[in-house]
């Protein structure tokens, strides 16, 4: 008998297709199964790698063993007169037909069905739960209710977004496509979804008629429906479109899902109204357009004293508006502040609370604290882009393969938007990954301002710039950089604030820091930050004087800001020993200079106790301002601990502060330059 002969007389073909066909029907029937109880994805890769190892293990039962009436026997040992092979080998029959109608039965359920169940509506599998929700139509006769169908748009997208199993791209992305020729699978590949809800509004006094469609990525239409009611049912309209996306893409709500999908934001509809009235105006993001939306969210609120989400976009218009208005920072900082809590006092659960909180912990440079409010609020809305991203900022400086992970999903959830791709060329740059970062900014320039798009430019720039001084073991190689640079681009303003900050960080050179940024503010007049920046350079070089005139010219007052003002005045008092002035300017405010300019009062001044607890405070100052403040206490042991603790190019901007001048002759602070590819100059002899 020939080897394929005795294959056959011991069912190891069979035996093996049974296998197969079992084994793919379970994994079908798991990949149903173990998304609805929100199983981890390793727990189906496992079980398929068992089934794989299985395989060859059964092919090798299957030859060795043979099942007899007295049970599993050694193939060997029966005799082909008392072999029921034959009997086996027809029920293996009977298993295999068995196991393919299940696995066609199983085949049909995981593919989602047209609304009128009579076509198989995608190729893409129930498993890739993600949904863009575009821009709905304006169909009122009047045309002028745009501001309540992107209010419609948003609130559904919200509700959605805060489903745990669906990702859920970011408006900031879908604005993009209001009015668009694009078709349905184009748009759905840009985005990077496998479903799109689109829809219409149409508001006449207090009807509101609501179209909505949901189309999966190969232009087939799962689901339509009409809404037609009074306005005061709007929240449940929203509600029965979330709901019907949901039941379309299989998803199982577990309870706070079904919670969010049922809480309604308010039970005054004018209130509502106005907020979305409010939104309108806040989007366009002028200090006008905001002016009215303060005043909109306001009337919102005086009808509604309990309504959350208009005190915590209040509050984010404020934070936005801080930056904007150059007389009332303070105030306008510290409203968003009891705004904010309020907010979150009467929804402990809104997520937009924690975001707005966390970007407050931010600026005061409580950033643990900020990272916690974050984490908050992608546990609530597990498709909050800007909580992401600023989680990525968060790890920026200290773990890249962190940082580059939350910006990741940022992009995901908003791919075209220009702030989250900015942040990730600033990651990049940050870890000197020059080439990633230029093809990103090359892909994605379009979605740029000029402005922003010279200055992620010469970001790259910078990071070249740095990267040359490493690599050569010579910081003085990123002066040469610029000036070559400076060669090519003689009108390029930002080129000349580097330049002067390389010269004052690398050779502790005050005289050229104030000629290339006194140049970058002449090539552009109206950039705040060439103008502090030169202002900088003037208190460094000891030019009290006309450090003082450039603040009160004109210019300086019409593009500075409150913070700018304060933060250019204590920096110019104290380094002129003016500390009873620094001190007064200090004790009014809370913004996030504050903390780090009384430690450096407190030093200089002896104020030991009050120093210790200040350093004690979480996030109060970073390993470089502890450095200075160890400096001026005369503790070198504790001034290098943290200056060795500084990590990336911020290890070079201790040589250009004059708290270390009593130390520059010294032995270990020169073998701290070395270590660091600074030069050894005049300084230090």
């Amino acid at each position: 008998m020939s080897f394929f002969d005795d294959l056959k007389r011991r069912n190891v073909p069979k035996a093996s297709l049974a296998y197969l066909v079992i084994a793919w029907v379970l994994i079908q029937v798991f990949s149903l199964l173990l998304p609805m109880i929100n199983a981890p994805e390793w727990v189906l890769k496992t079980l398929t790698l068992i089934f794989a190892i299985g395989f060859p293990v059964w092919v090798a039962f299957s030859w060795t063993y043979e099942i007899t009436p007295e049970g599993i026997k050694k193939t060997k040992e029966v005799s082909e007169d008392n072999s029921i092979t034959g009997i086996t080998n027809k029920r293996l029959n009977v298993l295999i037909l068995i196991a393919l109608v299940i696995a066609i039965t199983v085949g049909l359920m995981s593919r989602p069905i047209s609304n009128d169940d009579s076509e198989l509506a995608s190729d893409t599998t129930i498993l890739d739960k993600s949904i863009a929700v575009l821009p709905f139509d304006d169909m009122s006769s009047g045309g002028d209710t745009q501001w309540f169908c992107d209010g419609m748009t948003e609130d559904i997208l919200t509700k959605l977004s805060q489903i745990k199993e669906l990702k859920v791209i970011s408006r900031t992305s879908t604005e993009r496509y209001k009015k668009t020729d694009k078709s349905i699978p184009e748009i759905a590949k840009e985005l990077g979804v496998a479903y799109i809800l689109e829809g219409s509004v149409r508001k006449h006094e207090n009807k509101v008629i609501i179209t909505a469609q949901l189309i999966d990525a190969n232009d087939r239409h799962m689901w339509a429906d009409n809404f037609n009611d009074n306005f005061e049912e709007v929240f449940e309209i929203q509600n029965k479109v979330s709901r019907k996306v949901v039941d379309q893409l299989h998803i199982i709500l577990n309870p706070e899902d079904e919670k969010a999908l049922r809480n309604y934001p308010t039970t005054n509809m004018k209130a509502y109204e106005l907020l979305l009235k409010a939104r309108s105006f806040a989007d366009k993001r002028t200090k006008e357009d905001y002016l009215m939306a303060l005043e909109l969210y306001q009337k919102a609120i005086d009808l509604d004293v309990n309504f959350a989400e208009a005190y915590a976009e209040m509050a984010l218009c404020y934070l936005f508006n801080f930056f904007l208005d150059n007389s009332n920072a303070d105030k306008n900082y510290e409203k968003a502040i009891s705004l904010i809590n309020k907010s979150l006092s009467i929804e402990p659960n809104l997520a937009k609370g924690y975001t707005a909180n966390g970007i407050i912990n931010w600026y005061d440079n409580k950033k643990r604290d900020a990272k916690i409010n974050f984490e908050k609020a992608i546990e609530l809305n597990p498709n909050d882009a800007i909580a992401y991203q600023n989680m990525a900022i968060y790890y920026m400086y200290d773990d890249f393969n962190k940082s580059l992970f939350y910006i990741n999903k940022a992009i995901k959830l908003d791919p075209f938007s220009a702030m989250v791709t900015g942040v990730k060329i600033n990651i990049l740059t940050e870890s000197i990954k020059i080439e990633e970062a230029e093809a990103l900014y090359n892909s994605k320039s379009h979605l740029f301002s000029d402005n922003i798009k010279e200055a992620k430019k010469n970001r790259i720039l910078q990071a070249k710039a740095i990267s040359i001084g490493l690599e050569n073991k010579d910081r003085t190689e990123t002066i040469r950089f610029y000036e070559k640079a400076i060669e090519k681009e003689p009108e390029n303003a930002a080129l000349y604030r580097l330049l002067g900050i390389a010269y004052d960080c690398i050779l502790n050179d005050n005289e050229s820091f104030i000629k290339y940024t006194k140049k970058a503010f002449e090539l552009d007049s109206t950039n705040v930050l060439y103008a502090t920046t030169y202002n900088t350079a003037l208190v460094e070089g000891s030019k009290f004087k006309e450090s003082m005139e450039f603040f009160n010219t004109d210019n300086y007052k019409n593009i500075t800001n409150e913070i700018d003002v304060k933060q250019g005045k204590v920096y110019h008092y104290y380094h002129q020993g003016d500390y009873i002035s620094a001190k007064e300017i200090l004790k009014d405010t809370t913004m996030i200079f504050a903390d780090y300019y009384r430690a450096l009062l407190m030093a200089r001044t002896g104020e030991l106790k009050e120093l210790r607890l200040l350093l004690n405070k979480e996030d109060a100052l970073d390993n470089l301002r502890k450095a200075y403040v160890f400096a001026i206490l005369k503790n070198r042991d504790s001034m290098y601990y943290y200056v060795n603790k500084v990590e990336g190019n911020d290890r070079i901007d201790f040589n250009s502060r004059s708290e270390f001048d009593p130390y520059r002759k010294e032995e270990r602070f020169k073998e701290y330059l070395r270590q660091n590819y600074l030069p050894i100059t005049h300084w230090n002899e």
